[in-house]
């Protein structure tokens, strides 16, 4: 598998490996930034020993929601993101058996 990953990435135009790790840094991060407010909240919500009124605990829930939001968001862009390169896989993979 490892073989394989490495041959088809050799096998990129230039430049193309540099678009990928930036678009999956960027990815990475735009996965992470709503993650950690949900589980920052969600942390300090559940600790027992902290004190948070009705006003901050609708708060907290309420950037929750949000941030989950923003996941669902960039998850969908993401699944959008690999519907479109199938057919480009598809046709290059067509193209590679044809040309052997």
């Amino acid at each position: 598998m490892e073989i394989q990953y490495e041959q088809e990435r050799a096998s990129l135009p230039t430049g193309t490996t540099a678009f990928i790790t930036e678009l999956l840094s960027s990815m990475s991060h735009e996965l992470r930034s709503p993650l950690a407010s949900i589980k920052a909240y969600a942390t300090t919500l559940l600790r027992r020993d902290q004190r948070l009124s009705r006003a901050q605990r609708q708060e907290f829930l309420l950037a929750i929601d949000q941030a989950s939001d923003r996941l669902a968001v960039v998850i969908e862009h993401l699944l959008e993101m690999a519907q479109s390169a199938k057919p480009l896989q598809t046709s290059s993979a067509s193209t590679e058996h044809q040309n052997t």
